[in-house]
């Protein structure tokens, strides 16, 4: 195979086609759910030639024997591993955030003192109550999605869909006054791109 393509990830591939060919799979089945899970069909092509290389052919199934179809799954694609990585440290950064501002919400009332003291209080009691739970949801949804559930898939797009609105709403209440908000907007894009390889991949998610 092509030298730009990393030596673990050939073998990976090569390995999952010589497996299920072994236990029947038909070709067609392997590289259309190889190609699901993000594969070129230039690179599963190679594979398929790469494994007829160093091992005797692969056994076919007796005449008469129905044609099982492969399943996805058995291939966690790239783009699963760095979402669910970088997901659960942005949700454990969550929960730690949300720890600060329920304290911050406690004090805030006998620090500052007067309505303002106690808007300030319930304003952080509030959005670390929120964060708390778009912490802990996150956390176990990016557990699953590294699992590829179907389970995982939902509550990523949840978080998502509630990380746009939550950030979009400190934008808003941000006075910019000159102020660029590019943190704001890199927030912003992660959990959107999330989205769109999320419905994008979805038939991968049992």
């Amino acid at each position: 195979m092509g030298s730009k393509y990393n030596l673990m990830a050939e073998q990976e591939i090569l390995n999952y086609l010589r497996e299920n060919l072994k236990k029947g799979y038909s070709v067609a089945s392997l590289k259309q759910t190889l190609v699901q899970a993000g594969w070129t069909e230039k690179q599963v092509n190679e594979a398929l030639i790469e494994t007829q290389k160093p091992q005797a052919a692969p056994a076919r199934p007796q005449a008469g024997a129905p044609v099982q179809q492969a399943q996805p799954g058995g291939l966690r694609p790239l783009g699963v591993t760095l979402i669910s990585i970088l997901g659960l440290l942005g949700s454990i950064a969550t929960l730690l955030g949300s720890i600060a501002l329920l304290g911050i919400g406690t004090l805030a009332g006998g620090v500052i003192g007067g309505p303002v003291g106690v808007l300030a209080g319930v304003f952080a009691m509030v959005m670390g109550i929120i964060s708390l739970v778009v912490g802990i949801i996150g956390f176990i949804g990016y557990l699953l999605f590294f699992k590829m559930k179907k389970l995982g898939w939902i509550f990523v797009v949840i978080v998502s869909i509630l990380g746009i609105v939550i950030t979009a709403i400190q934008i808003a209440l941000t006075p910019l006054g000159g102020y660029i908000p590019i943190f704001e907007i890199l927030f912003i894009l992660w959990p959107i791109l999330v989205l769109i390889y999320c419905f994008k991949r979805k038939a991968l998610f049992a």
